[in-house]
């Protein structure tokens, strides 16, 4: 069977009220897995046990199954559908997606492209020392993956194309590529942002083992970082909200992260996620810092609760 899937624990069940409304708002056929990674409150957990495909093991709330937050593909090394797109849960769906999964295959996996999550050799290694090391980083990966060989950069101005962690769409065809990323996370490769978090581990690998994507454009479905300041406009098309961007495309998903703080009245920096319902000047904060009405989305569908 096919799913979606997220996890959760009490930090982020406001996110997830949210998250599932946007699902169901847009009539989604494909399935919802939910894994429970940390303390949930016992009614919530009936409740979401009603609602999706729950998983709740122990193996996910260790603080190995965290390190370096690897929890997902801890998750998908255990349970893994015969095809999953497995998201961040401070994300809303915008547009029903049920099609990615015609797009996914034993061969192409479903990233969703991010500028900021490109990978510039410089960043290996310290510049100044990069031409240096460069060779050793990829004899040493090589070394990890117990591969012959890698595709690398030649020089300093290639990139690896981004992929952010928020969005990954995979079959247990890719279980290989889920195993070698968590051997590369636990292993002792030192080799600065590459190795720092799922997120940049993943895209270094999908770039090195030339793994085959399905990518899914920035401009529509990964609006983070500088785009949250793009105009913006919430209509209704039978009966669906539907928001375009300021160069008339449509956009499928919402991802708040990137750049993404706001004050407090204290005049402290929080995430808009840490901000409640009943926090007016959240939206306002928002808004004020990014011209950009999606939040007001998020706000609705928080507001229905489960």
């Amino acid at each position: 069977m096919d799913y979606f899937s997220v996890i959760i624990d009490n930090n982020v069940w406001n996110l997830f009220i949210a998250f599932y409304n946007s699902y169901r708002h847009y009539e989604h056929q494909t399935p919802l897995k939910v894994y429970v990674v940390g303390a949930l409150d016992s009614d919530r957990l009936e409740k979401l046990q009603t609602l999706c495909y729950t998983i709740v093991d122990p193996l996910l709330r260790k603080p190995s199954s965290w390190h370096k937050f690897q929890i997902k593909y801890v998750a998908l090394q255990i349970y893994c559908a015969d095809k999953e797109i497995i998201l961040d849960v401070d994300t809303i769906f915008l547009n029903n997606l049920d099609w990615l999964f015609d797009c996914l295959d034993e061969s192409k996996m479903i990233v969703a492209y991010e500028t900021h999550a490109s990978i510039a050799p410089g960043l290996y290694y310290d510049t100044s020392i990069w031409l240096e090391n460069h060779s050793r980083a990829k004899l040493e990966l090589q070394d990890i993956l117990r591969a012959n060989d890698l595709y690398w950069p030649s020089n300093q101005e290639h990139v690896f194309r981004g992929y952010n962690g928020g969005f990954v769409g995979i079959t247990k065809n890719h279980l290989h590529l889920v195993n070698q990323l968590l051997t590369v996370l636990n292993s002792s490769w030192n080799c600065a942002i590459c190795n720092n978090n799922e997120q940049y581990a993943l895209t270094t690998l999908i770039n090195v083992l030339q793994i085959p994507v399905h990518e899914l454009p920035q401009e529509t479905f990964m609006n983070t970082w500088e785009r949250h300041g793009i105009k913006k406009e919430i209509t209704v098309e039978s009966g669906k909200f539907v928001v375009y961007q300021d160069s008339n495309q449509r956009l499928n998903f919402y991802h708040f992260t990137g750049g993404v703080s706001l004050k407090n009245s204290n005049g402290q920096e929080v995430k808009w996620s840490h901000l409640t319902i009943k926090d007016i000047e959240a939206r306002q904060l928002w808004l004020e810092k990014y011209n950009n009405p999606v939040i007001l989305l998020y706000y609705y569908f928080l507001s229905q609760g489960l």
